[in-house]
This record gives C-alpha cells, sequence and structure tokens, in this order.
C-alpha cells in the first residue's frame, strides 16, 4: 500500500476539505471510503474524467446522493469539469479558468484551493509526493500538439483559394457543368520539439520536476527529443515513456553529471553538432536552464547563434527568472539572450502552466 504520507500538508488538509464540503452537502462518507479515495488519488490519472469517476465511486454508495456529490464537486474543485456534467460556472479560484471565475467557498473560503497553493510554491520546495501530483496536473492540461501551415497544399471541398485543374477535371465528368469545386488548403504539420535539461548542481532542486513536465509532453503525442547536461550532453529520451517512478532514478543514474558543474556552450555546441542534420524549420528548441555557467560565454553565443539559423524558435525556460528584481546577469543567460525568441520563468507550477499555454498558442 502506498503511504499516504506522500500526500503531505498542505494538499491533504485541501483533500480533506473536500470531504468537509461533501458532509455540508449531507453525506456522510466513512473513514473507510475516505482513507480507500485518498490511496486511489495516487494511482488515478488526473486526466478527462478519470478524478471525478473515481472520486464519486469512492466517497459515494447510493445513486440518489449524485447530486448532492456533483455540487460539492463543482464548488470544490471546479476546476475540473467533466464533459458530461452541465456547464455551470465553476466556484473554484484556480487561475487556468480565468479571471471570470469567482473564489473558492466552503471549507477554503479565504484561502486557495490546495491545488493552486501548490502551483504558487516554487518548484525546489516541492515534496516527492507533491511533485507527482503536479506531474498528474500538468498531464491533465497538456493538449495535443499544435501544428504549423505548411508550403504544400492539399485539395478539399472547402476553402479559400480555387483549385482550377482539380475544378476543371471534375466538371467534365458533368458536361462542363461546375458541381463539385475543388479548394487548395495549407497542410498542417506537427512541429518537431528538442528539450535541453539543465541537471547541473544549481538546478539539480528543479530538474526533476522539468522532467516531468516533458514527460507530460510526450505522453500527449508531441515529437520530443530530450536531452540533459551539465558538463556532457546525454539523450534521455527513452525515460520520457517510464512512469515517473521509475524514470526519475533512472534520469540520476542516466546523467552522470548529474547535480555537477556546467558547460553550457560546450553542451549547445553538441547537441549541434549530433542533431544539427535533424533540424530545420519545423523545429522548436526549448533549454531548461538558469544560465549559470562555467564556460565561456562566447561559446554560448556562438552556438545559439548558429542554432538560430536551423530552427524556428528558441524558448528558454529559466525558473529563477520569475523572481522578483530578477535579472539576467548570468554569464551564459546574458550571451544567450539576443537569440532566444523568449525568456520564460519555470519556477512554480503556475509558470509551467503559463508555458503550456503558451505552446498551444503557436502559430
Amino acid at each position: 500500500m502506498t503511504d499516504l504520507r506522500v500526500l503531505e500538508t498542505p494538499l491533504l488538509q485541501g483533500l480533506l476539505g473536500f470531504v468537509e464540503a461533501l458532509r455540508a452537502e449531507g453525506l456522510s462518507p466513512g473513514q473507510d471510503q475516505v482513507q480507500a479515495w485518498l490511496q486511489g488519488l495516487l494511482s488515478v490519472p488526473w486526466e478527462g474524467d478519470s478524478f471525478y469517476l473515481a472520486s464519486r465511486a469512492l466517497l459515494v454508495g447510493r445513486k440518489e446522493d449524485y447530486a448532492a456529490f456533483d455540487r460539492a464537486f463543482r464548488r470544490y474543485f471546479g476546476w475540473l469539469r467533466p464533459e458530461f456534467l452541465p456547464q455551470q460556472k465553476a466556484l473554484g479560484s484556480l487561475p487556468l479558468l480565468g479571471q471570470a471565475e469567482a473564489e473558492g467557498e466552503g471549507a477554503l473560503r479565504g484561502a486557495y484551493s490546495p491545488l493552486e497553493r501548490l502551483l504558487r510554491r516554487s518548484l525546489e520546495s516541492l515534496t516527492p509526493g507533491e511533485a507527482l501530483v503536479l506531474a498528474r496536473f500538468l498531464l491533465a492540461l497538456a493538449f495535443p500538439p499544435p501544428r504549423h501551415p505548411a508550403r504544400r497544399r492539399r485539395r478539399t471541398r472547402q476553402g479559400e483559394r480555387l483549385s482550377l485543374p482539380a475544378t476543371l477535371r471534375r466538371a467534365l465528368r458533368t458536361g462542363g457543368e461546375v458541381l463539385d469545386p475543388r479548394f487548395l488548403k495549407p497542410k498542417r504539420q506537427l512541429y518537431r520539439y528538442y528539450a535541453l535539461l539543465d541537471v547541473s548542481g544549481s538546478m539539480a532542486p528543479y530538474a526533476r520536476i522539468l522532467f516531468l513536465l516533458l514527460q507530460a509532453l510526450r505522453r500527449r503525442g508531441f515529437p520530443l527529443e530530450a536531452f540533459a547536461f551539465g558538463t556532457r550532453l546525454t539523450r534521455i529520451t527513452p525515460l520520457l515513456p517510464l512512469p515517473p517512478q521509475e524514470a526519475l532514478p533512472e534520469l540520476g543514474r542516466l546523467a552522470e553529471d548529474f547535480a555537477g558543474g556546467t558547460r553550457l556552450g560546450l553542451s549547445l555546441r553538441a547537441f549541434l553538432e549530433g542533431e544539427g542534420r535533424q533540424l530545420g524549420r519545423r523545429s522548436l528548441l526549448l533549454v531548461l536552464s538558469d544560465g549559470l555557467d562555467q564556460g565561456e560565454p562566447e561559446e554560448v553565443g556562438q552556438a545559439l547563434k548558429a542554432l538560430r539559423r536551423r530552427v524556428r524558435r528558441i524558448y528558454w525556460l529559466n525558473p529563477l527568472a520569475g523572481l522578483p528584481g530578477y535579472s539576467p546577469l548570468a554569464r551564459g543567460m546574458r550571451a544567450a539572450l539576443p537569440y532566444l525568441d523568449d525568456l520564460l520563468p519555470a519556477g512554480t507550477g503556475e509558470e509551467l502552466l503559463a508555458f503550456l499555454r503558451r505552446l498551444k498558442n503557436l502559430p
């Protein structure tokens, strides 16, 4: 049996607050039911309606109590909306729903929801159990990989640009009468993603959770190649399909320089030399690093300048960038700035969600 201590406070207190919300609706789940529910949350994927159905099955014993359960669920976990529930305004305060959502009520009046509290905490302060909960949440919110319009076009029955040759060929079958015109639409292709994860000593508290972000993207179908770097470059793509409990220890073993020094420029150059032929205008490069470097900043600039010519975009996710008063003073970070499309904060769950929104809105 999984140890419930991985659901440490305030997360555990917040989950137990949902039990109080049920009792406010007249339901009275027993101690054994609550224990089974908490155990179940450690193994149930938080995606689609799985969390809702598992909670209802374990906490409610009679069908006639489903309506009361739904009311408590909407009020407490308004951010999670099963598709088959009526679409009414949620009362949860999770920022994903936008500014129009009202603040939480019941057991959470005057306080953040447990997940919102989790999302606002620094990644380096999360316990292993909280990190796994955050990983499930990121997976639940991740989306199918976006596509971009390609130069090549395909014929369709609807569109803005008429395909005259195809339309005329079909008109010949109807005596020259245009009954079934054909149009051209741009083909939409997947981006290719490359992620470079800094596993040096200064990044070690963040690297494991950022790795879970990469896992969430890969499990959602993103064509992602991942590499870890400190003083050397190591391909970690084979670890992405593994369960987090297996992948994280393997990450430390596979990346032999985990929690060691950083040679950012040499690692970028090694990536360019090893993967340069695979890169192209459909490629997006994600660098997850605080920019601290023991090498020469000129090496960083030269490598990124070469990569800039080969990829569509370069996003740099820095766990320190969201701190008050942050300025990119690290030599490696300063050298990288001229070649980046954006420098994005990645030090909390909220900042990782903002990054997911950024990916979702890629043109």
